[in-house]
């Protein structure tokens, strides 16, 4: 390990469909490489509220020990995990993350000051715009760190029991898995590479399949409704005031979240992935009259039936159930389809297939890309370059005919496909880790480029991680580039 943090000589990540438990996951390698490499980095105001708010301090050396027969040390603990690793989205660069504010907030002075903050209106969260490939954006919602704190702490308290209420369902294939040392505090516990194999069972002895989507799940979500899926008490009159019930309090805390509004659940954070999954879970366990093989991934539904009439009566009681929670389906993504279908998409059987070459030549290189960028254009708003990039993490690093096509088409999807970024430069930061010395001239016309077509539309996550790979890189800008950032 060297002393900026980069790992020297590391192994090659192979793809998740080929990789084992034990092996790391390439989409977290800069996390785990790279991580601490920029303390206290002062972010330029081109990417927005959300990084000029967010606290980017240094690593702390804080070592989690799990207990479980001491609830305090306990309590804790998970306190300590959801703050650290459970805070800011996974789609932040690496020099934004929360370690030494979970050491701080776990702190008896931290403690006292946050117990002491008030704000009667409640505090405001930050927006950080994800780019999506095909074009769309996603907001995400980084809330005020002690508003965020005041819920960790409501929840830690309750964890077993809300974890408990998140594994109710039979159907949910993404059940929230609390994990000590990992990326993240809760994952689910499905990896989706394994989506296909699961899909593919949940349709044994069906000729029928009703497909289903939670329109818009996070930002429609009503507090007050993740209060009820937790405490149905909270429905009656009687009890709706009632704070000693652990739904009404962490109710209050979300709505605290965001200015005391109850419509919408901030996106980015794991407890509000936990606290979404208790809500779909109560769904779920009224839908198991109606369809003993379903599947459920996130808000995404799926329902293994005998008839077209069966299917569209499965979706009635959807959206019924659904309603109750103030809930709708997106009518584009509810449909009854006659099986059988594909488990997978076509899209990446293709390049799996094409990636079965060892890619250590400049035609294989070509070939490779050419698949990706055809696929690309016949499934539009699908992540088939994200995915490509994804592939080529089972190379060291390419050399010869075969580094210059990967560079050449590496930065031809950085222009062409919002939401490549992260994976792009992670893909670049891992070859050069390696060995693999890096073009920077090419890699400075091409973040110039991006970031000359992102003033008219707006800055979003690809200029956070094209500007964070020049400072880790130390590539320098022109100065039109620096006064548009």
């Amino acid at each position: 390990m060297s002393k900026s943090g980069v790992r020297v000589g590391a192994a090659p990540f192979p793809p998740e469909e080929s990789r084992s438990a034990t092996q790391p996951n390439p989409q977290t390698y800069w996390r785990k490489t790279i991580f601490g490499k920029l303390p206290r980095l002062r972010v330029s105001p081109f990417l927005g509220n959300a990084c000029r708010t967010v606290w980017s301090v240094g690593v702390s050396n804080l070592t989690i020990r799990t207990n479980l027969k001491s609830a305090k040390r306990g309590f804790v603990t998970i306190k300590a995990t959801l703050l650290a690793r459970g805070y800011l989205p996974k789609e932040l660069p690496p020099s934004f993350y929360s370690d030494a504010f979970a050491v701080f907030a776990s702190s008896k002075s931290g403690r006292t000051l946050i117990a002491a903050h008030t704000a009667p209106g409640g505090m405001e969260c930050v927006r950080y715009t994800l780019a999506m490939p095909g074009g769309s954006n996603r907001d995400l919602l980084i809330p005020n760190p002690i508003a965020f704190t005041k819920l960790v702490e409501i929840s830690a308290k309750s964890f077993g029991r809300l974890l408990r209420r998140a594994h109710r369902s039979d159907i949910s294939r993404s059940g929230p898995s609390y994990v000590v040392g990992s990326h993240r505090a809760i994952i689910p516990s499905l990896k989706p590479s394994n989506l296909p194999r699961e899909r593919a069972k949940a349709r044994a002895g069906a000729a029928f399949v009703a497909k289903a989507d939670v329109s818009h799940f996070y930002p429609t979500l009503y507090t007050h409704a993740v209060g009820w899926a937790i405490d149905a008490k909270l429905r009656e009159r009687a009890h709706r005031g009632n704070r000693k019930l652990l739904g009404k309090r962490i109710d209050q805390a979300l709505m605290d979240l965001q200015g005391k509004v109850s419509q919408g659940v901030t996106i980015g954070n794991d407890l509000s992935f936990l606290l979404g999954e208790i809500v779909l879970g109560v769904v779920d366990r009224k839908l198991r009259r109606v369809s003993s093989n379903a599947f459920r991934w996130y808000d995404d539904y799926e329902f293994a039936c005998d008839s077209r009439a069966d299917g569209e009566k499965i979706l009635a009681t959807l959206r019924q159930e659904l309603g109750r929670f103030r809930l709708r389906l997106n009518p584009s993504k509810t449909k009854v389809l006659a099986l059988p279908l594909p488990a997978d998409d076509e899209w990446r059987h293709t390049l799996l297939e094409s990636a079965r070459r060892p890619l250590d030549t400049g035609k294989e290189m070509v070939s490779f890309f050419d698949s990706a960028f055809r696929l690309s254009a016949t499934y539009p708003g699908a992540p088939v370059l994200l995915y490509a990039l994804g592939i080529l993490f089972k190379l060291r690093y390419p050399t010869g005919a075969a580094e210059e096509v990967a560079m050449s088409c590496i930065t031809q999807a950085l222009l062409a496909e919002p939401g490549v970024a992260q994976k792009a430069f992670a893909l670049l930061s891992f070859w050069k880790a390696n060995g693999m010395t890096l073009d920077a001239a090419v890699i400075a016309k091409t973040i110039e480029k991006m970031i000359a077509k992102h003033d008219a539309t707006g800055p979003s996550s690809d200029i956070s991680w094209a500007l964070f790979f020049c400072l880790e890189s130390k590539i320098a800008l022109d100065r039109k580039s620096a006064r548009l950032t």
